[in-house]
């Protein structure tokens, strides 16, 4: 499913349930830590570089508003700012939205997490037309998130999707 939308992969840490790593990403999500995702997205950053990864946009994963509102910011878009100060390509947020409220899949099945991520995303501009955008997420877990946000941007006419995360589930 995510290789059929998903041209590259790249990672920097493996998520471990009770991990050293799910305790950061909690400190970024849930404590309020914003910082953390900024300096995860400057490691992020030179790691894709180092890999000669190159892009024309770094689009972070868009949270609901209903979502965006309670936690006050978005965790990809922090990690997604860093990312920028060392890649020096535009973050945009302005590309997709999440126009669907979905419940947290931490609990779901691989099949739950794909039904309640159907149509969750829409591209509203045709900016990303023929452009190679890099999709950033803190976690990858089993890749629904990514593949139905990559999914629109492939249909709006992106290029190529290079999908990047903090970290990537064992």
């Amino acid at each position: 499913m995510l290789t059929e939308v998903v041209d590259d992969l790249a990672s920097l840490f493996v998520f471990e349930k009770e991990g050293a790593f799910q305790k950061i990403i909690h400190s970024l999500k849930y404590s309020g830590v914003q910082a953390l995702g900024i300096e995860i997205g400057r490691r992020l950053g030179i790691n894709l570089f180092e890999q000669g990864i190159r892009a024309d946009a770094l689009v972070p994963i868009p949270l609901h508003k209903r979502k965006l509102r309670e936690r006050g910011y978005n965790q990809s878009e922090l990690i997604a700012r860093g990312c920028s100060l060392t890649m020096g390509i535009p973050v945009r947020t302005d590309l997709v939205f999440r126009g669907k409220f979905t419940q947290t899949q931490t609990m779901f099945s691989l099949e739950e997490r794909k039904k309640n991520m159907e149509n969750a995303f829409v591209c509203r501009s045709s900016d990303v037309k023929g452009k190679v955008v890099i999709l950033i997420d803190d976690v990858i877990t089993t890749g629904s998130t990514i593949a139905s946000c990559a999914e629109v941007l492939k249909r709006a006419g992106a290029l190529r999707i290079i999908a990047a995360s903090a970290a990537l589930a064992e």
